[in-house]
């Protein structure tokens, strides 16, 4: 099962906000809406898969890490229903 991890305090949400393409995580998508950005990222270091959520009203950030990489873009499309 794919379980979400807190991105601790402010600076995290920071982080979370200018997740472009960075050397060690490769943004593959993004999308937002009202407040709440979802990236997903590919670290080829790793050849492993995320999610980051970022919601900028509540102040609050979590990463996926998606274990099945079938289920990528669902976890993208969905990534409260992977949260719990």
């Amino acid at each position: 099962m794919t379980r979400a991890t807190p991105l601790s305090g402010a600076l995290a949400l920071r982080d979370a906000f200018a997740m472009a393409s960075t050397p060690s995580h490769r943004e593959l998508n993004h999308r937002s809406t009202d407040g709440i950005d979802v990236w997903l990222l590919w670290d080829p270091g790793t050849d492993s898969v995320s999610v980051r959520v970022s919601d900028a009203k509540a102040g609050a950030a979590f990463e996926i890490p998606v274990k099945a990489r079938h289920r990528a873009m669902d976890v993208f499309n969905h990534p409260f229903a992977y949260a719990a």
